[in-house]
């Protein structure tokens, strides 16, 4: 079920999203993310280590007490006997998550600033998260058990919040494991002239003690919503040189108003690749006229919200890569006097 409530915030239209499963994400074929974490690895099964300074308000300790967390790779880590088993979502030998008791005083599970985003983009905000808890869980805590659920908050610098997400109540996981990781997350519209963002996953309880309220996080990303990029020639990849083919793309699911486009050539297989021609709005097609043995090369094309953004990684797209062979034109050459007498024979070579 869906439920959307619009309100007004100093000029800024605040989107409260109430769900209790996840919401449509766009599709993100950037080259980069503009944020992920999944926490590293530990160096054993039941290894503990610290967040990231800043990035937490939970305390680094036995997530048998409420209000500490711990990095591991277990939900063994926890030695409680009611928790689920398994590890984390990632499945990096050792793979990391963060593990929490929720409560204690503590709200915030997570929080990150991301900088230099580029206007005009949707971005995805997302999550795993995992039900620590199970039946067996239900059994100690009788009807007093809460269960746990997140809010998904994004704000600007200032700390006011421009879009905001409801987990719901994460589902049970099983008492034996594996644990019930889910992927949680929404879209969000960039407002213009803004850059930076916090982004914050936090206790919907407010810290608030409770029986239950157990769980962990694994794999979060903040990635911009890009459309999928076609190409392809106007000839066979094959032409001599004197020819003349172009390069023309489609968009699939394109979330920009006026997409900005900019090709790019590789003369070594793909390992790097050197703009051509100029960035606009208009450059969807790349003509390639009278061409010659240089332009045998692989092509491709950027595509971004703006011509702006085309330098950014985490904000553009890029078209699958197609290759141009060009055969030079055979020359002749006479290796005799070209003045033949008939019946004798000519020699040409080239």
């Amino acid at each position: 079920m869906k439920a959307y409530k619009h309100a007004l915030l100093s000029g800024v239209c605040i989107l409260w999203c109430c769900f209790h499963a996840m919401s449509q994400l766009c599709p993100s074929n950037a080259l980069a993310p503009v944020f992920k974490q999944d926490f590293g690895q530990g160096v054993s099964a039941l290894s503990t280590s610290t967040a990231l300074s800043g990035s937490t308000n939970y305390v680094f300790g036995g997530v048998g007490t409420d209000g500490d967390y711990v990095l591991t790779p277990s939900f063994a880590t926890a030695n409680k006997a009611d928790w689920t088993t398994g590890g984390d979502h990632t499945g990096n030998p050792f793979g990391n998550m963060f593990l929490v008791n929720a409560g204690g005083g503590k709200s915030i599970f997570f929080k990150q600033t991301v900088t230099g985003l580029c206007s005009g983009s949707i971005f995805n905000f997302s999550a795993w998260l995992a039900n620590a808890n199970t039946p067996n869980t239900i059994g100690v805590c009788g009807a007093s058990y809460l269960y746990p659920n997140v809010i998904f908050n994004i704000k600007d610098l200032s700390g006011t919040v421009l879009a905001t997400f409801n987990t719901g109540n994460l589902p049970l996981s099983p008492n034996a494991g594996p644990a019930n990781w889910k992927q949680y997350g929404f879209q969000f519209s960039l407002p213009n002239g803004t850059t930076s963002l916090v982004l914050e996953m936090v206790d919907y309880y407010g810290g608030a003690a409770a029986c239950g309220n157990d769980l962990a996080l694994d794999d979060i990303l903040f990635t911009a919503c890009t459309p999928q990029v076609n190409i392809s020639l106007s000839t066979t990849s094959t032409i001599c040189s004197g020819s003349s083919t172009s390069i023309s793309s489609t968009l699939v699911n394109s979330p920009f108003t006026t997409p900005a486009y900019q090709w790019q050539k590789s003369t070594d297989n793909g390992g790097t690749w050197n703009n051509i021609g100029t960035a606009s709005t208009s450059a969807d097609t790349y003509a390639l006229n009278n061409v010659v043995a240089a332009d045998g090369a692989w092509y491709r094309i950027l595509v971004g919200p703006n011509v702006s953004s085309l330098s950014s990684q985490s904000c553009v797209t890029a078209s699958n890569p197609i290759s141009l062979t060009v055969y030079t034109s055979p020359t002749a050459a006479v290796s005799a006097n070209p003045l033949v007498c008939t019946s004798l024979g000519l020699n040409l070579s080239s």
